[in-house]
């Protein structure tokens, strides 16, 4: 029961995080529609509840930490690419505020998962980049594997400098009406949901 409901609140995760960057990108392409802005603020909020609720289940749940981590692993591997930051931001919190076993669980994984982002997501660069460098400062993560990341993305960046690859921008040609109504909506849908049955009480972790 414990890695269904994991599941399921990822997958929750996966539907927020598309609606909320893909708002952000109609943001950026109309410059800054009020009521855009609004949904995307309270999209992001939602998010971070959920990530915070599943690190409290991930404590409140350890000794079931393989098979968690195992569930995460394959969400990961198979989520739209506008869905993979929020999961690594999971998986952040998760060794910050849980720790123990997850990290161990984590690295087992990390390096390959990470590069692999970097590789295929230029655009996320810069915030996995500043992830990597609090781990760094942190020491989350084993010096090796800290090593290895940051020479793969040091390396990637200096290649894009030298082919003239850049990120590839957030914004987008503007959606029409009734899809921009459509994402809101299921937004809010999804946030009444999230509100009306959470998995967890809505304790913050502590940092």
């Amino acid at each position: 029961a414990a890695i269904a409901v994991f599941e399921k609140t990822l997958t929750n995760v996966d539907h927020l995080a598309v609606v909320t960057y893909s708002t952000d990108a109609r943001i950026l392409s109309v410059g800054g529609a009020a009521g855009l802005v609004q949904a995307t603020r309270a999209n992001k909020a939602a998010l971070k509840a959920q990530i915070n609720a599943l690190t409290m289940f991930s404590e409140e749940n350890a000794s079931m930490c393989v098979a968690l981590v195992r569930t995460f692993h394959q969400a990961m591997l198979k989520s739209a690419p506008s869905a993979v930051l929020p999961k690594w931001y999971l998986m952040d919190s998760i060794c910050k505020n849980v720790g123990g076993a997850y990290i161990a669980e984590f690295s087992q994984f990390v390096v390959p998962l990470f590069c692999d982002t970097f590789d295929r997501r230029p655009d996320m660069r810069e915030r996995l980049a500043k992830l990597l460098r609090l781990w760094e400062t942190t020491g989350i993560f084993g010096a090796e594997q800290l090593k290895q990341m940051s020479a793969h993305s040091r390396a990637a960046q200096f290649s894009a400098s030298l082919t003239g690859d850049a990120p590839a921008p957030r914004a987008s040609a503007v959606l029409p009406p009734e899809e921009q109504q459509r994402q809101m909506r299921a937004a809010a849908a999804q946030r009444d949901q999230n509100r009306a049955a959470p998995i967890v009480s809505a304790r913050a972790p502590q940092p």
